[in-house]
Protein backbone atom coordinates (compact mmCIF):
# COMPACT_ATOMS: atom_id res chain seq x y z
CA UNK A 1 0.00 0.00 0.00
CA UNK A 2 1.58 3.18 -1.21
CA UNK A 3 1.59 6.22 1.41
CA UNK A 4 1.64 9.63 -0.37
CA UNK A 5 -1.07 11.68 2.06
CA UNK A 6 0.31 14.27 3.48
CA UNK A 7 -1.75 14.73 6.66
CA UNK A 8 -1.51 12.20 9.41
CA UNK A 9 -4.75 10.55 10.62
CA UNK A 10 -6.40 12.75 13.13
CA UNK A 11 -5.76 15.89 11.93
CA UNK A 12 -9.18 18.13 12.14
CA UNK A 13 -7.59 20.64 9.43
CA UNK A 14 -6.44 18.26 6.92
CA UNK A 15 -7.65 19.52 3.00
CA UNK A 16 -10.55 17.28 1.39
CA UNK A 17 -7.97 15.86 -1.24
CA UNK A 18 -5.84 14.26 2.14
CA UNK A 19 -8.99 13.17 3.68
CA UNK A 20 -10.09 11.34 0.51
CA UNK A 21 -6.82 9.45 -0.34
CA UNK A 22 -6.29 8.25 2.94
CA UNK A 23 -9.23 6.39 2.59
CA UNK A 24 -8.97 5.41 -0.68
CA UNK A 25 -5.50 3.89 -0.15
CA UNK A 26 -6.69 2.05 2.81
CA UNK A 27 -10.13 0.87 0.77
CA UNK A 28 -7.66 -1.62 -1.03
CA UNK A 29 -5.11 -2.72 1.93
CA UNK A 30 -3.32 -5.92 1.52
CA UNK A 31 -1.56 -7.91 4.25
CA UNK A 32 1.93 -9.12 3.91
CA UNK A 33 1.54 -10.99 7.03
CA UNK A 34 2.71 -15.06 6.69
CA UNK A 35 -0.02 -16.49 8.48
CA UNK A 36 1.69 -19.57 9.00
CA UNK A 37 0.09 -20.48 12.12
CA UNK A 38 -3.20 -21.50 9.55
CA UNK A 39 -1.00 -24.54 8.70
CA UNK A 40 -3.18 -27.68 9.25
CA UNK A 41 0.01 -29.62 8.46
CA UNK A 42 4.00 -29.72 8.82
CA UNK A 43 5.56 -30.54 5.54
CA UNK A 44 8.77 -32.12 7.77
CA UNK A 45 6.25 -34.87 8.39
CA UNK A 46 5.42 -36.19 4.77
CA UNK A 47 6.91 -39.57 4.23
CA UNK A 48 7.39 -38.80 0.49
CA UNK A 49 7.88 -35.64 -2.07
CA UNK A 50 4.15 -35.68 -3.48
CA UNK A 51 2.99 -35.88 0.11
CA UNK A 52 4.50 -32.84 0.74
CA UNK A 53 3.19 -30.89 -2.62
CA UNK A 54 -0.33 -31.87 -0.91
CA UNK A 55 0.22 -30.41 2.54
CA UNK A 56 2.22 -27.31 1.05
CA UNK A 57 -0.70 -26.90 -1.39
CA UNK A 58 -3.05 -27.54 1.76
CA UNK A 59 -1.60 -25.17 3.78
CA UNK A 60 -1.64 -22.31 0.78
CA UNK A 61 -5.01 -22.71 0.84
CA UNK A 62 -5.20 -22.31 4.99
CA UNK A 63 -2.95 -19.05 4.66
CA UNK A 64 -5.05 -17.58 1.51
CA UNK A 65 -8.49 -18.12 3.65
CA UNK A 66 -6.44 -16.14 6.86
CA UNK A 67 -5.35 -13.55 4.36
CA UNK A 68 -8.61 -12.98 2.69
CA UNK A 69 -10.65 -12.79 6.80
CA UNK A 70 -7.70 -10.43 8.08
CA UNK A 71 -7.57 -8.18 5.11
CA UNK A 72 -11.61 -7.59 4.91
CA UNK A 73 -11.19 -6.95 9.03
CA UNK A 74 -9.09 -4.08 8.05
CA UNK A 75 -10.99 -2.76 5.36
CA UNK A 76 -13.97 -3.10 7.59
CA UNK A 77 -12.60 -1.13 10.28
CA UNK A 78 -11.39 1.47 7.63
CA UNK A 79 -15.24 1.68 6.54
CA UNK A 80 -16.70 2.39 10.45
CA UNK A 81 -13.76 4.69 11.03
CA UNK A 82 -14.99 6.35 7.87
CA UNK A 83 -18.40 6.95 8.38
CA UNK A 84 -17.07 8.19 11.96
CA UNK A 85 -14.58 10.60 10.85
CA UNK A 86 -15.46 13.58 11.36
CA UNK A 87 -13.15 15.31 8.65
CA UNK A 88 -14.77 12.72 5.72
CA UNK A 89 -18.10 13.77 7.00
CA UNK A 90 -17.49 17.90 6.69
CA UNK A 91 -16.13 17.16 2.76
CA UNK A 92 -19.20 14.71 1.51
CA UNK A 93 -22.08 17.18 2.86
Amino acid sequence: MKHHVSARFGEHYACAEDVFAFYEDWKFFTTCKQFTYADLYNPKEAPNRRVKRIIEMENKKERTKERNKFNEMVRELVLKLQDKDPRYKKFIL
